[in-house]
């Protein structure tokens, strides 16, 4: 019987407990400060607005590895943020899903260690080579805690 499954009580219920209840958690917690995290957010958002237009990828390089018998692609990504601080932003590489499976998604790790030269930040990333380098691409996507990313910011980079 598929009534339970396509009925407006489950509907309703679906939607208030996966949206209506975080939302009104997240609206409580950015009140509770009389506002001052939404400002924050809104500085963040316009600092991406004007910002992301002059965000950039360097050269990506990738290189193979072979750990304890097993091979890893090693990304590496030069990303040149402009005037968008380097905590704003989640770099990704992305990979579609495999016969409907679900599509990859790894974050890649700012490297403390490179030297920030000419206002280029490195990203690198390790990923087990179970498809081809080929099918990754990196992405660039906002980032700030608490805030719904694509929800309230829909800026996305590609690197191809």
């Amino acid at each position: 019987v598929l009534t339970p499954y396509f009925s407006a009580n489950r509907t309703v219920r679906e939607y208030t407990d996966a949206f209506y209840m975080p939302g009104a958690e997240i609206y409580r917690q950015r009140s509770a400060t009389k506002g001052s995290q939404g400002k924050e957010i809104v500085h963040w958002k316009r600092v991406l607005e004007l910002g992301w237009p002059q965000l950039h990828f360097g050269e990506i390089r990738v290189e193979t590895e072979n750990d304890s018998g097993k091979e890893y692609y090693l990304f590496e990504v030069p990303v040149f943020p402009g005037d968008i601080q380097p905590e704003m932003l989640s770099v990704e590489l992305y990979a579609q899903g495999i016969n409907g499976g679900s599509p990859v998604r790894q974050g890649l790790t700012r490297d403390p260690q490179a030297t920030e030269t000419k206002g280029m930040v490195l990203y690198r990333g390790k990923l087990p080579a179970t498809r081809p380098s080929g099918d990754y691409t990196v992405r660039i996507i906002p980032y700030h805690p608490g805030v719904a990313v694509p929800l309230e910011a829909q800026e996305i980079k590609w690197q191809r």
